[in-house]
Order: C-alpha cells, then structure tokens, then sequence
C-alpha cells in the first residue's frame, strides 16, 4: 500500500461491512453493506442494503449482527449492489473503523466482479484513534462510542448503518480534536490501496 497526501477534501465517505465470517480469501462474504456521506463535518446521505452472500451465514456470527439466511434470501447480490455502492462514493475517499478488513472484503469482491479492487483511497480510524488517543487502552468501536459519548443503539450495534454512523461521529471528534491542537486529519495521510 502506499500512502497519499490529501488536501482540502470536503466529501468522506464512512463505510461498514457486516459479513459471513473474517476472510474473503477462504469464503466468507458481505452480508450487509452501510455508508455515510460526510461534507463539511456533517452527515449528508446514508447508503445500506442487504447482501445475498452466495452462502449460508454461520449461527454464530448471526448471532453477532443479527442477519440471518431468511433475512438475505431475497437481497440482492454483491454484483447488483456494486454499481450503486460505487455511484455513492464517487470519489470520495473511504473511511472505516479497522479498515484492512473491510477492505479486504470490498476489493476481494469487487475484483471477482469487475477484474479490480477499489479504486478509493481508505483512511483507518482504528489507526487514527490509537496514534490520538495512545493512553485509552481499547481503541475499538465500543471503547471509542463509550470515550466520545457516541450514541449507538444496541440494535444497531454491529448493523453496517449503525456502525457507519457512529464511525463517522467519531471521525468528525477526532477530526475536532486533532483541530484543537492545530493538526488537520483532512491533510494528514492516508492509506490508498
């Protein structure tokens, strides 16, 4: 990977995955796919849609996000959803709590779709948090809703929107922090697969 400097960018977009399992390369799946908008530190559009993996979905990680064969049944595919997830984006770049992995999965499917990754820049807040924040001890979703005072509702806790949302709240505070002590995340760098 190699890395990019950004300028004035005014359009982010957080993304979320739920999925069937932890790795694309032995056959697990996205499941569910939610994304925000953010422009000029604000919450502008919402993306979501449910996934048909192509598989089942194992009962223990249903019982994580709560998304069951039943509910996938009809959804649509990876395929179908793509070009849509694709036109929301544009060319914002990416933002994602521990993006390696949802990456991992968006370009590992997207190639088997199109021959190609993702061709979007994707910031980490996971790795965000941990460079501003070195002294809270867990950076992950739950430590850092709970340290920003981020509202997440249990139902929507490991739902992509709900964790796409609370990402983004979090973004916009460490983005204030960094401000606050006149450092830009916006003109920081940023991972580019």
């Amino acid at each position: 990977m190699a890395l990019m400097q950004t300028t004035s960018r005014t359009r982010w977009v957080v993304v979320d995955l739920e999925t069937t399992g932890m790795s694309p390369a032995k056959g697990d799946r996205i499941v569910e796919i939610g994304a925000v908008a953010v422009e000029d530190g604000q919450i502008t559009e919402t993306f979501s849609s449910l996934i048909h993996p192509e598989r089942s979905i194992p009962y223990f990680v249903q019982r994580i996000h709560g998304i069951s064969d039943a509910m996938v049944a009809s959804a649509p595919r990876f395929a179908q959803v793509l070009p849509q997830f694709l036109a929301f984006c544009a060319d914002s770049p990416l933002i994602s709590h521990n993006a390696p992995f949802d990456r991992s999965f968006l370009d590992f499917q997207s190639t088997l779709v199109t021959d190609a990754p993702l061709p979007h820049a994707h910031l980490d807040t996971l790795r965000v948090a941990r460079l501003l924040l070195p002294k809270l001890g867990k950076h992950n979703l739950d430590a850092l809703v709970q340290h920003f005072g981020v509202s997440l509702s249990a139902k929507d806790r490991h739902r992509a929107l709900g964790d796409a949302r609370a990402t983004a709240e979090i973004w916009l505070k460490m983005e204030a922090m960094a401000a606050s002590e006149g450092k830009s995340l916006l003109k920081g760098w940023i991972r580019r697969n």
